[in-house]
């Protein structure tokens, strides 16, 4: 069995809108993207299905710029719950010998409420079908 790292001990990379999951004690499941779109009341975390399928309570830690030149970040802790979590309508699971899961179709999207008091830029990409 893989070994377990808490979030805390890893050293989080400064990417733009690369965000850290980890469980509800803490211990890193993965990675994701952020999408915002500049306006409105919710803000997306792309991921895979596979790093919060298990998960009942997600921790969503978002790197935010501060002066990114000088690779200088301000971190934000968001909470999700299982119930904020979709999955790709196609995607099935099949179990592996040893018990794993795996997904058809590996992807997740976690919906999160904008803070008020979040200053976050809007996401310059675009995403479409």
């Amino acid at each position: 069995m893989a070994e377990l790292t808490p979030i805390d001990q890893l050293k989080l990379q400064t990417r733009p809108y690369c965000v850290h999951i980890a469980d509800e004690i803490g211990v890193s499941l993965g990675s994701g993207l952020l999408y915002y779109p500049g306006e409105g009341p919710k803000m997306y975390v792309f991921t895979c299905a596979h790093v919060v399928w298990q998960a009942k309570l997600l921790t969503i830690h978002i790197l935010l710029p501060e002066n990114p030149d000088q690779d200088e970040y301000r971190t934000c802790q968001l909470t999700a719950f299982a119930d904020q979590v979709r999955y790709s309508p196609l995607d099935q699971t099949e179990q592996g010998p040893s018990g794993e899961t795996f997904h058809s179709h590996d992807i997740a999207v976690i919906a999160l409420p904008k803070e008020g008091d979040l200053r976050l830029p809007p996401t310059e990409y675009f995403v479409a079908e």
